[in-house]
């Protein structure tokens, strides 16, 4: 948690004149997780687990948008495209 503190703190020297762009792999197991209807104790301790592991990282997520960074968040089978496509997305806002 410390880390992550620093790490969008950090930012605040970054932003302007770079656009640090960060990108970060969801997991729909964890997602799943969050959402389902335990079925016994050790998955109601999953399922807290995954809510709590969840709302860390949109607030994460959210500090790092707020001090000016880029956020892509994407399963791992479709990063590539998302990235291109941010990639575009920023060039054509001509942001690069």
């Amino acid at each position: 948690v410390r880390a992550t503190g620093r790490m969008v703190n950090s930012l605040v020297p970054l932003c302007p004149p770079h656009l640090p762009l960060f990108v970060t792999f969801s997991d729909p197991e964890i997602t799943s997780m969050a959402y389902c209807e335990p079925s016994d104790v050790s998955e109601v301790y999953e399922k807290g687990t995954a809510h709590r592991f969840l709302r860390k990282r949109a607030e994460v997520l959210a500090g790092l948008k707020k001090r000016g960074g880029i956020v892509l968040e994407s399963p791992p089978d479709e990063l590539s495209v998302k990235l291109i496509n941010r990639y575009l997305e920023i060039k054509s806002r001509m942001q690069l």
